[in-house]
């Protein structure tokens, strides 16, 4: 027989994502936030994901404008900022704007845009309080008469140095943390009291 208070830690669990979507609701509501360096940011669409799996939703969100993403969670009570940016939204269909999140990761997926012919993927997790890339990828085309003439390749991990490499090995990349499967996506809502009203 094993002894332990799951059903007990459950409820608590339970208990906590309740109030954590009551206080994104209010934060919501706002319209607005301010970092503490001054800049203020609309918020103009939202979703939740419980990045790191504690039962607890994080609150993404879409802001007007830029289309930055910011990251914020619930602690102590609080709706607490964990990044102002961690990127731009650069994902969306017929169904709206998105972000995608690799469940087998437990990381968010931030596409990325540097220009003209530059574009890569950042996988981004939520551990030890805090948000950050833990994998960047990156390719560089070159293109003449709708024809690719040449790519450049590369990709950096956390604390590490870019580099370069093969097509063959930034498709691993992709295939392997950054598509399939275990990537889900997650549509931003507008940030309208009756969409607000559908959190749960």
């Amino acid at each position: 027989m094993e002894w332990g208070n799951t059903s007990i830690d459950t409820v608590q669990a339970a208990s906590t994502r309740t109030k954590a979507i009551n206080a994104y609701k209010k934060f919501l509501k706002r319209g607005s936030f301010t970092t503490s360096y001054g800049r203020t940011y609309i918020i103009h669409g939202f979703t939740t994901i419980d990045i790191n799996k504690d039962g607890i939703p994080e609150l993404i969100i879409e802001s007007e404008g830029d289309r930055g993403i910011s990251v914020f969670t619930y602690k102590k009570g609080k709706v607490r900022m964990l990044s102002d940016w961690i990127g731009q939204v650069w994902a969306w269909d017929k169904k709206g704007d998105y972000i995608e999140y690799n469940t087998s990761q437990k990381a968010l997926i931030v596409r990325t845009h540097g220009g003209t012919g530059l574009a890569g993927y950042d996988l981004v997790p939520y551990k030890h309080g805090k948000v950050y890339s833990r994998l960047n990828i990156y390719m560089s085309c070159q293109w003449m008469n709708g024809k690719v003439t040449s790519r450049s390749c590369g990709y950096t991990k956390w604390g590490g140095e870019s580099r370069g490499c093969s097509y063959n090995t930034y498709k691993k990349f992709r295939r392997n943390y950054f598509t399939g499967r275990n990537v889900k996506k997650y549509y931003f809502m507008r940030n309208t009291a009756s969409k607000r009203n559908k959190l749960r």
